[in-house]
């Protein structure tokens, strides 16, 4: 089954992301292509699969558009969401909103800004319903610990109906896990933010950590991978160095790759010793990524077309919702498009939620100088993703003048954030996980390439490749 496409629309498709096509013709454009993009999966899944997969290639594409052209009210959704499940943390390492020092103290940081909570299961629907048609994945974690949330693996399997990508990191120092329901919750990817082989060394920097229950708690994940026959989670080991354990890293390697770890990470973090001066950094000439078991495994557990999907009047209503219209009810359907560089991929492809359901833009936590909530899961507005705040952040970055003659005293942070950047799960994690997603190869691999590369500039014809074949 193939559908004919003009050439001509086709090149044009490719040239309006490069050349600013107004917004209302492209996203007509799209309306239009949305349907023949289905019809291709459709004819290679179930429809259920098939209308999950469509409205996420169409987002990619959109949000490639909007992110190149520098708008600041967007038809897109984000294609990954960082939710926190929760706000709290039995640790309390350096320069963490959790952190204990006499300086974090002084300053109330964790009392004023980040106020402990446990996401609510109603929340993370909400989330889900809102965005997981539209995502690639879930990173369930952000400053505080997930697994102190008991919904978590819940959380895991409910994300995964969306055919997301799911992450978590934890110290794994507790006394309670529900080892075997993690397991076969679906997880792909699981950080063990372990930093040292001894107690004295390990305790210096994750404070009130125990290490015997560290490594009890991983034997168990190991353990009950094999029993269940699982290669997922793919567990990996992260060894933060600093001058009290890099002496200690040959010894983890070792262990990482005796006791059956997936693989090991020596990484040199960020700067904590204001907080700790005791945390001075050291980088290892051994830093860098230690693969046991091949990545394959991991991404390659992204698609499961068995399993059950998200359906029914929900994602049907999402599926035939014209962008054109959306774009007129949210406003911004004139908008212009700019040139130069975005500035911040955070803004056009992450959402970030904490575990009292506000609303971020990143993975940087507020302060009284750093206003980084732009929402809360309460409101009654739901498109968060063109709240003010995330508007007014996007002008910060591309349009300076207009941003200081619109911003209020109380400008969202973005606008004097000193380094924007690109989430850290982001495009190169969806280009990973098409080739799973799509194993019958709907979307090509130089199309695969395409959409997962936000860069200006023309793709030597792959676009018009790409609707040629769809």
């Amino acid at each position: 089954m193939k559908d004919c496409i003009n050439a001509q629309i086709a090149m044009d498709m490719e040239s309006a992301i490069n050349c600013g096509m107004n917004k209302q013709a492209f996203l007509k454009l799209v309306d239009t292509k949305k349907y023949q993009i289905y019809g291709r999966f459709a004819s290679a899944y179930t429809e259920p699969y098939a209308k999950l997969m469509a409205l996420k290639i169409v987002n990619l594409i959109v949000g490639k558009y909007h992110y190149i052209n520098r708008h600041t009210t967007i038809a897109s959704r984000p294609i990954e969401l960082m939710i926190d499940p929760s706000n709290a943390c039995q640790l309390d390492c350096p320069n963490c909103v959790h952190s204990s020092s006499p300086q974090a103290k002084a300053a109330k940081y964790f009392e004023l800004y980040w106020p402990p909570g446990m996401l609510s299961c109603e929340q993370y629907e909400k989330v889900l319903h809102l965005y997981g048609p539209f995502a690639f994945g879930a990173v369930l974690y952000n400053y505080g610990e997930p697994l102190l949330n008991p919904q978590i693996p819940k959380y895991i399997a409910m994300a995964r109906q969306y055919l997301l990508f799911t992450l978590l990191s934890t110290n794994l120092s507790l006394g309670k896990i529900d080892v075997d329901a993690l397991v076969t919750s679906g997880l792909n990817h699981m950080i063990l933010s372990i930093d040292g082989v001894t107690q004295q060394s390990y305790e210096t920097y994750r404070k009130h950590g125990k290490l015997d229950l560290v490594f009890d708690n991983l034997r168990k994940l190991i353990d009950t991978k094999k029993k269940f026959g699982l290669k997922t989670p793919y567990l990996v080991w992260q060894f933060l160095t600093f001058e009290h354990n890099v002496h200690e890293v040959d010894d983890a390697l070792e262990l990482a790759e005796s006791m059956g770890v997936d693989a090991i990470h020596i990484l040199t973090p960020n700067d904590v010793s204001a907080d700790d001066p005791r945390c001075i950094l050291a980088r290892s000439s051994k830093e860098g990524y230690h693969y046991f078991t091949p990545y394959s495994t991991l991404v390659a557990s992204v698609s499961d077309s068995s399993s059950d999907l998200a359906t029914g009047p929900h994602i049907d209503k999402l599926f035939n919702e014209s962008l054109v219209a959306r774009m007129r009810m949210i406003g911004g359907i004139d908008e212009a498009s700019r040139t130069g560089p975005s500035g911040c991929g955070w803004l056009y492809k992450n959402i970030s939620i904490d575990g009292l359901g506000r609303i971020m833009p990143c993975c940087d936590a507020p302060s009284e100088y750093r206003n980084l909530v732009y929402g809360d899961l309460q409101d009654t507005n739901n498109d968060y993703w063109n709240s003010p705040g995330f508007v007014l952040s996007r002008l910060s970055l591309s349009d300076k003048q207009a941003f200081f003659r619109q911003s209020p005293e109380n400008a969202p942070y973005c606008g004097e954030c000193p380094s924007p950047s690109e989430p850290p799960h982001d495009l190169w994690r969806v280009a990973q996980s098409l080739p799973f997603l799509d194993k019958e190869e709907v979307i090509p691999t130089m199309c695969r390439e395409w959409l997962t590369s936000w860069r200006p500039g023309r793709s030597s014809g792959t676009f018009m490749k790409l609707w040629d074949r769809l």
